[in-house]
C-alpha cells in the first residue's frame, strides 16, 4: 500500500529592489540632523519652569540642609500646593500629580500632611499620591528603576519627590563619582517619566555651613536646580545656591507655626505648618472686605477656605494664609466674629454688624 508523502514547498521571496531600500542613516548623518546653525538655533525649545526662577520643568533638581532644618516640611508643603494648584515662592502653580516617596520616618509626612490640611481647611488635594513603601526602591537596582519609572508613567505623575536621597542609594557610596554615575542616569530615567515634569531628590548636608550638599561634587553637578534649607528657632528660608538657568531669586523665607492634630487614643497630638513670610500687618481694609463677605456673601458664616477662595474672587488678590489667620484673630479678639468647631471644621461666624468703631487697631505684626 502505497504511503501518501507530505511536500513541503517553499516559496522563494521575491526579489528586493535596491532602489526602494533606503539604508539606515549613519551616525555622523544623524549628528548632522541634529545641528542647528544661525535664526534656526532660536527654533530650540527654551527652558520651561514649574516654579520660575526654582525649579525648571523637565529637570533634575536638589533639596537639601541639615537634619532638623526644616526641609521635609519645605518638600512636604511644596508637594501639597503643587497638587492642589497653590502658591509657591509667590507664584501660582499649575496643579500637577504629585508622588512623594517617603522613605524616612513615614509618620511624620503623614502628620505633616494632616497639620497642613487642619491649618488651609481642606482636605488632602486628590493629585498627591504618598507612597510609604514597604520596600524602599533603590536607585542601584536597574529591576527597581524600570519597575519606578513604569508607576510613575501609568499614575501621569509630573512632580516626583524621593525623601530621601540616603535610603534610595543603600550602600553606595556618596562620596564616589563612579558609584554615583548609575544612580544619576536612575534619576534622569525617572525625570523621563515624568514626560516633562521634574524630580526633587531631598539630600543631607555635612556637618559646617555653607559646604552644599552631602557627598561627590557630581551629585550637585548633575542637578539643575540645588535648594538649601537653612532653620532655627521656627524660622526657614530657602535659597537657590545652583542655578543654570538665569541669575538665582532672593531667598523665601517661611515659619513654623505649631498646629494642634486631632486628639488619639487620649493623648494630643500636634505637628506644625510651613507659612509663607514673616505675620504681616493686617490691615483695617481687609479686615472690613473679611466682615463685608462674611455678611453679605456667606449670610454670616463660612470656613477659612471658603473666605480665602471669595477674598481672591471678590478683589483679584490673595490674602496668604497667615494674613488672613491674623485678620481672623483680631475679629475674634473685637468680639465682631467667633470661631465655631475645632480643626479642619471650623466655622467662622459674624457676630456683630460692622461697624468702623469697633474695628480697633489692627494688629502690628
Amino acid at each position: 500500500m502505497s504511503e501518501d508523502r507530505l511536500e513541503v514547498f517553499r516559496e522563494d521571496p521575491p526579489p528586493i529592489e535596491l532602489d526602494s531600500v533606503t539604508p539606515e542613516p549613519t551616525r555622523v548623518e544623524r549628528w548632522a540632523d541634529e545641528l542647528r546653525t544661525g535664526s534656526a538655533i532660536l527654533d530650540l525649545p527654551s527652558v520651561r519652569w514649574l516654579v520660575p526662577g526654582w525649579i525648571p520643568a523637565d529637570s533634575v533638581a536638589m533639596l537639601y540642609g541639615h537634619p532638623g532644618s526644616g526641609k521635609s516640611f519645605v518638600s512636604t508643603s511644596l508637594a501639597l500646593e503643587f497638587a492642589r494648584g497653590g502658591w509657591w515662592a509667590g507664584h501660582r502653580v499649575e496643579p500637577l500629580s504629585v508622588l512623594y516617596l517617603a522613605g524616612e520616618r513615614a509618620s511624620d509626612v503623614r502628620d505633616r500632611v494632616e497639620g497642613w490640611c487642619v491649618h488651609h481647611d481642606e482636605e488632602p488635594p486628590g493629585g498627591l499620591y504618598l507612597w510609604l513603601p514597604s520596600h524602599v526602591p533603590q536607585l542601584t537596582s536597574t529591576h527597581d528603576v524600570s519597575d519606578f519609572a513604569q508607576l510613575v508613567e501609568t499614575l501621569g505623575v509630573r512632580l516626583v519627590i524621593v525623601d530621601t536621597f540616603a535610603r534610595v542609594t543603600l550602600g553606595a557610596e556618596e562620596n564616589s563619582a563612579k558609584d554615583l554615575g548609575p544612580i544619576l542616569d536612575a534619576l534622569e530615567r525617572l525625570r523621563r517619566a515624568t514626560n516633562g515634569g521634574s524630580v526633587l531628590v531631598v539630600h543631607h548636608s555635612p556637618k559646617g555651613e555653607g559646604r552644599g550638599p552631602r557627598g561627590s561634587s557630581a551629585i550637585l553637578g548633575a542637578v539643575s536646580v540645588a535648594l538649601e534649607v537653612t532653620g532655627t528657632e521656627g524660622r526657614v528660608s530657602v535659597k537657590v545656591t545652583k542655578a543654570n538657568s538665569g541669575p538665582a531669586p532672593l531667598p523665601d523665607e517661611f515659619q513654623l507655626e505649631p498646629v494642634l492634630l486631632e486628639p488619639h487614643a487620649g493623648e494630643e497630638r500636634s505637628s506644625a505648618v510651613l507659612v509663607h513670610g514673616v505675620a504681616p500687618r493686617v490691615s483695617e481694609h481687609d479686615r472690613e472686605l473679611l466682615l463685608e463677605l462674611l455678611r453679605e456673601v456667606f449670610s454670616g458664616e463660612a470656613s477659612r477656605r471658603e473666605l480665602s477662595r471669595a477674598f481672591e474672587e471678590e478683589h483679584s488678590r490673595r490674602l496668604s494664609d497667615s494674613t488672613l489667620g491674623r485678620a481672623l484673630t483680631d475679629l475674634k479678639r473685637s468680639g465682631l466674629v467667633e470661631a465655631v468647631g475645632k480643626g479642619r471644621a471650623t466655622r467662622w461666624r459674624l457676630v456683630l454688624e460692622e461697624r468702623s468703631d469697633l474695628l480697633g487697631t489692627p494688629s502690628e505684626g
